[in-house]
C-alpha cells in the first residue's frame, strides 16, 4: 500500500509538471517578474513572520542553511525594501538587516543564507518583544524556552 501511494504520488506529480510545461511554453518577462515578486514575498514572510523559522534560528546556529533551505535563490530587493516604511516601528530594522545580507542583484546563495540567519537571530536576541509581532494562532509553542 505504501509503495503504491508513493508511486501514484510521483506519477501524479510528473503529470502535473508535464501539463504545466506543455501548456505554458512561452515564459515571458512578466511571468519571471511575477515569480521574482512572489519569491520576495515568501522570503519576507519566512524571515519576519514565521515563528517556526525564527525559533529554529534562535535555538542554535548549527543548521542555519538547512533551516533556510526553502529561501529562494533570487528575490526583488527593490520590492523588499519598498515594504520597509510599511513595517511596524522597530521591525523596519529587521527588514533592513535582511536586505543588507542580500546581494544587489537579489541573489541568495549559501553565504547569504548564513548572513540572513545571523541577522534574524541577532535582531530577535536584541528585541525579544518583537517576537510578538510574528504570526500566531491560539497556541504558542515554547520551542525557544525549551532550549534555554
Amino acid at each position: 500500500m505504501a509503495k503504491n501511494l508513493v508511486e501514484d504520488t510521483i506519477n501524479t506529480y510528473i503529470e502535473i509538471i508535464k501539463d504545466n510545461i506543455l501548456n505554458h511554453k512561452n515564459i515571458n518577462s512578466q511571468d519571471k517578474q511575477k515569480q521574482l515578486d512572489y519569491h520576495t514575498l515568501y522570503l519576507f514572510q519566512v524571515l519576519t513572520l514565521d515563528r517556526g523559522t525564527t525559533s529554529g534560528l534562535l535555538v542554535h546556529n548549527q543548521n542555519d542553511v538547512g533551516i533556510l533551505g526553502s529561501i529562494p535563490s533570487h528575490i526583488n530587493k527593490e520590492l523588499l525594501l519598498s515594504w520597509k516604511e510599511k513595517m511596524p516601528k522597530g521591525q523596519e530594522n529587521l527588514l533592513q538587516a535582511i536586505a543588507d545580507c542580500i546581494d544587489e542583484d537579489g541573489s541568495i546563495q549559501e553565504k547569504q543564507k548564513i548572513k540572513l540567519a545571523q541577522a534574524v537571530r541577532s535582531f530577535y536576541k536584541k528585541n525579544p518583544d518583537a517576537l510578538k509581532m510574528q504570526a500566531s494562532g491560539d497556541v504558542s509553542v515554547p520551542t525557544v524556552q525549551n532550549h534555554k
